[in-house]
């Protein structure tokens, strides 16, 4: 079934649209031919007809304007005809009218909703794809009676609008200090009017609730203030083990490959990824050498920062962890004097002494161990194998030999849990005192297992569609997370979004003031550079504002095999000329 028709009319540029469009109507099959985008798969009373339009206009004795237009009509052929009529509505507006005695409205359709801007026609190709989103929102919350807590922010960064509204504020020259309403607690750097300019920015002008948008405000302060203490010049390096005891039911691991798997299959990949590390080593090593000759190198100057992630990177035998992390600590990478290790544990039933006494000896500062849910009914019920006795038991492990920096990860809106299940987590969790904790709107991946169940189950299209719809439950979840680990001393440093989250709402880490990972602040903002290893990473050069990216292979058994070419892929990243 149709649930949506959409014409471009004046611009052919879909991405935007589909953006929205997703939103509203979640992983429905969107097709399109031409101009003509279609919203298909999924039940709807009333398939709404849309355009968006963008026409460029010169008045006499006026600069050049473009205006960018949604328009919602009460049938298929008056939105086509709408959509068919722009170039003669845009052609010459003072004198198109005049001709033949008619009026806009007679050669047009009137449209039952339309939202519309006027902006320069100067204006920068991706301010204009910001107002087709914000157009075609608005059109579609008026016409659907539906709000999403991040308005027309569809991207997963919605920090980088509020970094860009604080920085634009600033130069505007407002001064002050932010101060969160709950908790009293100033903000750093930034000041009052500037925040409360760009709070206002993010709800009038793109449609944030009030609290999403003093949350981006707030959070992007401190990654300012993290951001402060990794050199623009330096670079995080991320190594991938993708292995886990067993997949839980959201998990989007691209295969069963590294699920329980074999000791010697793990032995291969470590042996593999010491390889792309020493092949990258030596690169690297080369180009300082021939950039201290005078030659010019793209390489980062220095790494700032490692981060183990998967996966379930203690899920490598004593043997082999000592084996990768002592290789890695011998290679001729420039390190920087204080680098942050991190590693990303993960399941509590992975980590024994033997494992955190070999982290520990080679300074790795940072872990996560990361339950999702204190209740072990859920806790089996999404195919994790262990219990919340374990979590406390790994804690405690941590606490006991010395480890300061430990993280949890929680989940708002797993199956079955009610907000009072959600908060028990939450109690738990801060009575074993973690450095910061970590809190993610559940999210359906697309080759999660739930995925696959839902496929099967031919119910893909109504659940999905369910997720998609604001999840006043879940909103209350993280609303309580906030308030309660504010009042705890951890505040809101990193903030993300993944585009199928229940309602559309965010993951979120806290920590102390003033602390955090820097490299998830790095590696979130593409504002430093990243060299991924291992089957899946990705590596990013950041010069300037340009980013450019470069994959490995996802594939465990092809990554064994392609070893050398993913280190290459690297090298030929960092050595192309800006």
């Amino acid at each position: 079934m149709i649930l949506a028709n959409i014409w471009l009319s004046g611009h052919q540029d879909s991405y935007p649209v589909c953006d929205i469009l997703r939103l509203f109507y979640g992983q429905a099959n969107v097709n399109q031919t031409g101009s003509q985008i279609q919203v298909s798969s999924g039940q709807a009373a009333l398939p709404p007809y849309l355009v968006s339009r963008l026409e460029q206009v010169a008045l006499p004795q006026q600069h050049p304007r473009i205006y960018i237009r949604a328009e919602v009509y009460q049938e298929a052929r008056a939105a086509e005809q709408a959509a068919a009529g722009n170039q003669a509505v845009s052609a010459s507006k003072d004198t198109a009218r005049s001709d033949a005695g008619q009026s806009e409205t007679e050669l047009q359709p009137v449209p039952v909703i339309a939202c519309q801007a006027e902006l320069a026609a100067n204006t920068r190709p991706q301010l204009l794809r910001r107002e087709i989103k914000r157009q075609l929102y608005m059109a579609l919350s008026q016409y659907s009676g539906r709000t999403y807590p991040w308005g027309s922010l569809t991207g997963i960064k919605p920090t980088y609008i509020a970094r860009e509204l604080l920085a634009e504020s600033v130069t505007a020259g407002e001064s002050g200090s932010l101060q969160s309403p709950e908790s009293g607690l100033e903000q750093p750097s930034a000041t009052t009017a500037a925040a409360r300019l760009a709070i206002s920015r993010l709800e009038q002008e793109y449609s944030v609730a009030p609290g999403k948008a003093q949350l981006a405000v707030e959070t992007a302060l401190r990654e300012d203030q993290l951001l402060d203490q990794f050199d623009n010049e330096a670079a995080a390096l991320y190594i991938h083990i993708p292995f886990c005891p067993s997949r839980c039911f959201y998990c989007s691991f691209s295969s069963e490959e590294g699920i329980d798997s074999p000791e010697p299959l793990m032995r291969s990949y470590v042996r593999a990824l010491i390889s792309e590390l020493t092949l990258t080593a030596a690169a690297w090593t080369e180009a300082v050498r021939l950039d201290s000759g005078g030659a010019h190198s793209a390489f980062p100057r220095q790494v700032r920062a490692i981060y183990f992630g998967g996966g379930t990177p203690s899920a490598l035998p004593p043997v082999l962890l000592e084996e990768l992390l002592s290789a890695l600590e011998a290679l001729p990478f420039p390190w920087a004097g204080q680098v942050e290790r991190t590693f990303e544990a993960g399941r509590p039933d992975t980590l024994t002494p033997a494992k955190l006494e070999i982290l520990q000896a080679h300074h790795y500062d940072h872990i996560s161990v990361n339950p999702q849910t204190m209740k072990d009914e859920t806790l089996q019920k999404i195919g994790r194998r262990h219990t919340a006795a374990q979590v406390r038991a790994a804690i405690d492990l941590c606490h006991s030999l010395g480890f300061e920096h430990i993280n949890m990860d929680l989940i708002a809106g797993l199956p079955g849990e009610s907000e009072l299940d959600f908060e028990r987590s939450l109690s738990a969790c801060l009575e074993l005192r973690p450095f910061g904790v970590s809190v993610h709107a559940l999210a359906v991946k697309r080759s999660s297992r739930w995925q696959s169940e839902l496929d099967q189950k031919q119910a893909m299209a109504r659940n999905l569609a369910l997720l998609h719809q604001p999840s006043h439950p879940v909103a209350a979840m993280l609303d309580l997370a906030w308030q309660r680990l504010e009042a705890a001393g951890l505040l809101p440093y990193y903030l993300y979004r993944q585009k199928d989250g229940l309602g559309g709402l965010e993951n979120v880490s806290y920590a102390r003031e003033g602390r955090g990972s820097l490299y998830n602040v790095a590696m979130m903002t593409d504002s430093r550079s990243v060299l991924g290893f291992g089957a899946a990473a990705m590596s990013k050069r950041v010069n300037q504002n340009q980013v450019e990216r470069k994959p490995n292979v996802r594939s465990l058994q092809a990554y064994l095999q392609r070893t050398s070419e993913m280190a290459q892929r690297k090298i030929a990243l960092f050595s192309a000329a800006d």
